[in-house]
């Protein structure tokens, strides 16, 4: 998994990779896609990967990357994954121009700020409610390669892992974010499906091996009853 995922405009690369080095220092790990490629199928799914495998999306926000349909992209899907978004202000752009889901996100800017002010800025971002877009994440990855492998019940929670994930999900406010995916709360509700069935199955194994134990005790006291008889003729 990585801490960060930014998605920017080609143009805006020297902004990124000092951003990016930046972020390395403090032991950030970040997802950057370097490569300036036409997208393909494939291309994209190794971006979606990496947004799914983060805790935050770092959107850069120029004239460029909100022209971008490849940066629209990656924003859609991140936002399909309700993961936390954080715009950073590279240039300034009519507001109107923005996408629906990052307008009403306050921007960190970077525009008339000093970088290392702006980028504190970031940092607090990101650092605020870590672990629970932690294990959103944990819990986001393991609902996609369930998904991915046909709904394949040995890939669901169970045991601990479950109790753990119950216990993250019933402890959502009103206001904690980010909310889980539809994804998300199939995956559980089929692992509590599952886990319940499991349990009623060994349930009645239980109860049948139960009577066959009480069945045999029962005919090795009447066998010893029938020898007694016996032997008192």
């Amino acid at each position: 998994m990585a801490d960060i995922f930014i998605s920017y405009s080609r143009s805006d690369r020297d902004f990124v990779r000092k951003l990016h080095a930046a972020l390395v220092d403090v032991q950030q790990d970040t997802w950057v896609d370097w490569e300036d490629i036409p997208p393909t199928v494939e291309w994209l799914k190794e971006i979606f990967t990496g947004i799914d495998a983060a805790d935050t999306f770092v959107f850069i926000v120029s004239t460029e990357s909100v022209a971008s349909a490849t940066c629209r992209q990656e924003l859609d899907y991140a936002v399909k994954n309700n993961k936390k978004l954080v715009p950073l202000l590279l240039h300034s752009v009519n507001p109107a121009d923005l996408p629906s889901s990052l307008a009403p996100i306050q921007w960190i800017s970077f525009v008339d700020s000093p970088f290392e002010k702006a980028f504190g800025g970031l940092m607090a971002a990101v650092g605020t409610d870590i672990e629970w877009r932690r294990a959103h994440t944990r819990l986001l990855l393991r609902a996609i390669e369930w998904e991915r492998q046909a709904r394949d019940p040995s890939f669901l929670l169970r045991g601990k892992d479950l109790g753990d994930v119950e216990h993250w999900l019933a402890s959502i406010g009103p206001r904690e974010e980010p909310r889980p995916t539809e994804l998300q709360s199939k995956y559980v509700l089929a692992s509590q499906d599952s886990q319940r069935h499991e349990e009623e199955r060994w349930k009645v194994l239980y109860e049948q091996a139960e009577r066959e134990r009480r069945l045999a005790f029962a005919e090795k006291l009447a066998a010893q009853s029938r020898g007694h008889l016996d032997d008192s003729l």
